[in-house]
């Protein structure tokens, strides 16, 4: 017998109980459950997040105000989108949530197909972005599998350098030099030169706009 597909999860945040309930009632026809908190302050101290999820959050409460706990995610590096529910909006605090990134600014009483749109987008751009944090996790474990000389072959590959530019630049003959060329391909399992470079660019040790790259760059010995 197959274990049952865990339901997906949104954590709603809100003093007052008829909106959790409510909210709740909405998402769980849909296949989502809605974890409810009524202290933000609580929801900080025990909330744990499972992608795709978002987090469902009134602005104004007696503990930590919105605002306040989306600043506090932030100090955390917690991604989780930040949808935003209010009945007394004002210009400062939408500008402060949105440059926050907050996936969006929605005002009480919501639309419920409104609201129901803006929590899909939610889910969606967070389990985009932990797919994109688990494959740079996935990726700084490869580079630091790579010897320093491995690393030196790394940097000479990805910016450019033939092979007997890298073997002069390195002391080495230009057979050793393919040799740890080969093994620096087999660690960090790329494709091609170009992959090498995206991945350089994603691991900072080039600047974006060095992934510009479709092909194999002429003129490179393989």
């Amino acid at each position: 017998m197959t274990d049952p597909i865990p339901r997906r999860q949104v954590h709603v945040v809100d003093d007052d109980v008829a909106v959790l309930r409510s909210i709740s009632l909405l998402l769980d026809p849909r296949g989502i459950s809605a974890v409810e908190w009524a202290s933000s302050r609580e929801f900080l101290r025990a909330a744990r997040f499972t992608p795709p999820t978002c987090v469902i959050l009134d602005v104004r409460m007696p503990d930590l105000s919105g605002p306040e706990v989306q600043d506090e995610l932030r100090r955390r590096r917690n991604p989780v989108p930040v949808v935003f529910l209010t009945a007394h909006a004002d210009v400062p605090t939408t500008i402060r949530a949105m440059k926050g990134g907050a996936a969006d600014f929605l005002l009480k009483p919501v639309d419920p197909a409104s609201l129901l749109d803006v929590v899909q987008r939610a889910m969606l751009r967070s389990g985009t972005e932990a797919t994109a944090v688990n494959r740079l996790k996935s990726l700084r474990r490869r580079f630091a599998r790579l010897t320093p000389r491995e690393r030196e072959v790394f940097d000479q590959v990805v910016r450019g350098a033939s092979n007997r530019t890298s073997a002069l630049a390195l002391g080495v003959t230009e057979n050793t030099l393919k040799v740890h060329r080969s093994r620096v391909t087999d660690k960090m399992k790329s494709a091609s030169i170009a992959d090498l470079v995206r991945m350089a660019v994603a691991l900072g040790v080039l600047p974006a706009d060095a992934a510009d790259l479709d092909e194999e760059p002429p003129g490179r010995p393989a």
